[in-house]
């Protein structure tokens, strides 16, 4: 692979439309208390979702690796700090009034919890943003051959990756691989998504994942887990290039616009509603559904109402420069 900056890949469409499918799977898998009420579906949406976003991340991400790193790399994600510090602090003075919400905090233990601890944060949610940003930093990792020189190391790593909690470099040391797997397709995307529409190719995915998450289910760490979340995502990538009817494409690519919107803002709408329907005695699998709608939409009109008429507001929650075209 050549050290020159890499083709960018542009705006592609079927992508987009697999991360609007992704963030489906993460607000399923956020719908409070889905673990309790749908164990085997909560099961399988976290075999891979999380994986698949920092595949997505890495395979947008190929024409940031190769900017200046002082000039784009460190301000663009300096930026998504600001929502990751609001919405960290917002849920710390929450959890402050409310304290029979889950893991409630200890006031002067929060900042060195938001900042060095991510896995510790009143705001669980916000690990992937955390780790995501730390991948970023390391962008000189993603230049050149560099990539496919360490995706030997990357995939060690996320097979045994320990449990050093400071920085959540255990989680760190678990996604690289996915991350810098997004990056190297995109540097040839177009034999990738030749492969991503071969039938036979997508025949053989929807046999082998199930196969791998049965197989997989006793393990914690080790080469099977790794291989159901690379499964896992192949197959929502493939399905995406599917010939899908135009009103469920252009949803779904709608929510891929504003996955991250979606991702930040959902816990604001889900709490409520779990507490409320927790306190009334309502069952817990119709909680789940309820608290799936309110985690979806809320985000969604949210952005519409409010954030696309604020660039502070937007900034601020979202690190949103502009408006999502």
């Amino acid at each position: 692979m050549s050290t020159d900056p890499r083709p960018d890949t542009g705006y592609v469409r079927e992508m987009q439309i697999a991360r609007g499918v992704g963030i489906l799977l993460v607000t399923i898998g956020h719908s409070e208390p889905i673990a309790q009420a749908f164990p085997l579906l909560w099961e399988i949406i976290y075999s891979f979702h999380m994986p698949l976003f920092f595949f997505m991340s890495g395979f947008f991400s190929l024409r940031l690796v190769n900017s200046p790193w002082l000039r784009e790399i460190l301000p663009r994600t300096a930026r998504l700090y600001l929502p990751y510090l609001t919405i960290s602090l917002s849920y710390g003075l929450i959890k402050l009034f409310v304290p029979d919400l889950k893991r409630p905090i200890i006031p002067q233990e929060l900042f060195g919890q938001i900042l060095f601890y991510p896995f510790d944060n009143p705001a669980l949610f916000l690990w992937f943003l955390y780790i995501l940003l730390l991948m970023k930093l390391l962008s000189p990792l993603f230049r050149g051959r560099l990539p496919l020189l360490f995706l030997p190391i990357f995939m060690v790593t996320a097979c045994w990756y320990g449990s050093v909690d400071f920085l959540g470099i255990w989680s760190l040391l678990k996604h690289l691989l996915y991350y810098n797997c997004g990056l190297l397709l995109a540097g040839y995307h177009s034999i990738f998504f030749k492969l991503l529409r071969n039938r036979s190719l997508r025949g053989i995915v929807i046999i082998l994942f199930p196969l791998l998450f049965f197989l997989s289910a006793k393990s914690n760490n080790g080469p099977l887990p790794v291989l159901t979340a690379l499964t896992g995502i192949w197959l929502v990538l493939s399905i995406s290039f599917l010939r899908i009817p135009e009103k469920i494409s252009g949803f779904l690519e709608y929510c891929g616009k504003l996955s991250l919107e979606i991702y930040l803002l959902q816990y604001y709408f889900i709490f409520p509603v779990l507490f409320a329907f927790t306190h009334i005695g309502i069952e817990p699998r119709l909680i789940v559904p309820c608290t799936f709608v309110a985690g979806f939409f809320g985000p969604i009109l949210v952005s519409r109402l409010v954030l696309d008429k604020s660039a502070l507001l937007a900034l601020v929650f979202c690190g949103r420069a502009k408006r999502p075209v």
